[in-house]
């Protein structure tokens, strides 16, 4: 079996594999590399980078498309998707190529990079916890 993966991020509780797809897609599989399943795959263009909150059971991630750039959340199952920020905005917070993304976990807040606008952000900055 052949992988295409961009990011890879572990849950270490429920022994899940995470990761963003050059197929345009979010996936996950067990640790022992069976049972893979794609949770998101509409609504995405370029997803890049992906982080989890298995104690909330939600993961976060980004998207580079040219039209639908974005930082995004959903379950950790691929429902609830939402755009928690997306290339719309009009506010400091401008994301054009979201690329490096952690939690916070203590703290319930994102941070990213942006690689076209060499910009550090964080969910914080606008007093938005996730």
């Amino acid at each position: 079996k052949q992988w295409y993966q961009r990011r890879v991020r572990v849950d270490w509780i429920n022994e899940l594999v995470y990761f963003t797809s050059v197929t345009n897609s979010i996936e996950v599989v067990d640790y022992d590399g069976i049972n893979q399943r794609a949770l998101i795959w509409t609504g995405l263009s370029a997803p890049r980078a992906i982080e989890l909150d298995p104690d909330d059971g939600l993961m976060f991630y980004t998207d580079w498309g040219m039209t639908t750039a974005h930082l995004g959340r959903a379950n950790m199952d691929g429902t609830d998707w939402m755009s928690l920020i997306d290339n719309t905005s009009t506010d400091q917070r401008q994301i054009k190529w979201p690329n490096a993304l952690t939690i916070d976990h203590p703290n319930k807040n994102l941070y990213w990079m942006d690689a076209s606008l060499s910009k550090f952000h964080s969910l914080l900055d606008s007093s938005f916890i996730y």
